[in-house]
């Protein structure tokens, strides 16, 4: 399957899923973004939104009360957090591409960590050894999710709307390419 197909196929097949799960991933979406006014609370809140996602990939109908199951993963929820974001932002300060390198790298690790079941380190080597072999699909996808939801940041709520296309998604695609091995 070439990477433009690949592409369709999943940006296509997310907005199935986030049709169908429409109000409970918007609504968990807001709930995460109100409740993260704790700090502590912003990564398992937003992890909770993947296991919403991965619920719904599974088949199953996620409910919004789902996204508090991020704090199931609170430990991993935040390991995460802690390394891509800090990874993230010295390439950001350094010089902008390596910070979006890492940004398009890691952006599979969550899924991979509910998918699979591995823990923070496992995920993101994982997340790295998926990107890189599908460099031209994950740049892509990254540029394209990015554009969506920059888009919707700048409408007010519009990330409410964005922010959970993008989740189901980087689960999506995760997926596929696990299968693809």
């Amino acid at each position: 399957m070439s990477v433009q197909e690949l592409l369709e196929e999943t940006l296509s097949e997310s907005f199935e899923l986030y049709r169908r799960n429409f109000i409970a991933l918007v609504l968990a979406t807001l709930a995460a973004s109100v409740l993260s006014i704790f700090i502590v609370t912003v990564a398992p809140l937003f992890f909770g939104l993947y296991v919403m996602a991965v619920k719904a990939l599974k088949g199953r109908k996620p409910l919004t009360g789902d996204v508090f199951k991020g704090f199931d993963y609170f430990i991993l929820s935040w390991v995460l957090f802690i390394i891509v974001g800090a990874m993230s932002l010295a390439g950001l300060i350094f010089l902008i591409v390596p910070g979006i390198a890492v940004m398009v790298l890691f952006q599979y690790a969550v899924p991979i960590a509910l998918l699979e079941k591995k823990g923070a380190v496992d995920s993101l080597k994982r997340s790295y050894k998926m990107a890189v072999g599908n460099l031209g699909f994950s740049a892509l996808l990254w540029l394209i999710l990015m554009v969506l939801n920059v888009a919707g940041g700048s409408i007010t709520f519009g990330i409410l709307l964005t922010q959970p296309y993008s989740v189901v998604a980087l689960c999506l695609a995760a997926k596929k390419l696990l299968k693809k091995k």
